[in-house]
Order: C-alpha cells, then sequence, then structure tokens
C-alpha cells in the first residue's frame, strides 16, 4: 500500500512523474467503456485523448487540481485562474498526445525535454506556457 507521507519526501520529478501515472491510469479506467465498444484504432485514441482532456479540465473546475496531482502530494503555486489552469489541461492533452499516437519509442524526446526543462527551469514546459507556476512544496 502506497505510504502518502513518504510521498512528499520524494523528488518534484518524481512526484510530477507519479501524478501523471495516476492520471493515465484514471484515464484508461474512464474511458473503457469507449474503448471496449470503439473498434477503430483510430477511434480508441481519439476517445483517449478527449477522455484525458475532459477528464482533467472537468478535476481542475470542480477540485483545483485532479486526482493524481492529490494522490502525489502537488499544488499550484499561488492561486492560478481557471483561465490558467484550463489552458494547462489543453497544454498536459497536447504533451500527452504523443504517448497515444505514436510509438512509444517517439515519445522519448517528449520525457528527455520535459525532464532537461524541469532541471534547467522548473515545472513542466505545458505549465510554463499555460503560465501557471510549477507545484508548490507540500
Amino acid at each position: 500500500m502506497l505510504d502518502f507521507g513518504s510521498v512528499a519526501s520524494m523528488p518534484l520529478s518524481v512526484r510530477r512523474a507519479l501524478a501523471s501515472a495516476v492520471n493515465v491510469l484514471v484515464t484508461i479506467a474512464l474511458a473503457l467503456p469507449l474503448l471496449t465498444i470503439l473498434d477503430e484504432p483510430l477511434n480508441q485514441r481519439v476517445a483517449l485523448v478527449i477522455t484525458f482532456f475532459s477528464y482533467n479540465l472537468v478535476c481542475e473546475v470542480a477540485f483545483g487540481r485532479c486526482l493524481g496531482g492529490a494522490v502525489a502530494g502537488l499544488r499550484w503555486a499561488g492561486s492560478p485562474s481557471l483561465a490558467r489552469r484550463s489552458a494547462f489541461c489543453v497544454l498536459y492533452t497536447v504533451a500527452f498526445v504523443p504517448y497515444v499516437f505514436l510509438p512509444a519509442w517517439q515519445a522519448i524526446p517528449n520525457l528527455a525535454a520535459q525532464w532537461v526543462w524541469g532541471r534547467l527551469v522548473g515545472g513542466t514546459i505545458h505549465s510554463w506556457l499555460a503560465g501557471v507556476a510549477s507545484e508548490a512544496k507540500p
């Protein structure tokens, strides 16, 4: 069982990866009915992307963060507006698309870019583009 006390002691980059993993798993669970109904791979992938975006947007509007962020103990620094958090959801979804539509190895540059950006600038590329600050420390 996951000890949430130990999550806070994880490096921020690991907590961001944990949040993304949880968000992807929740998305797959939410999209599963659509994925079983749709028989075309392209339609399944589009449904997965739409579900990912919808899940993140609903969470931002209703709770101010996604389930993955809550599990990983991530919070927005300050109080970014709903418009900025919504823009983040769009850009987060754009960052998710290569993992859905491209072979896994072609998503490696995205991972590398995010890692380098996090080391040099902090946060993620999509959070910077949306104008929201990196997550505050718990």
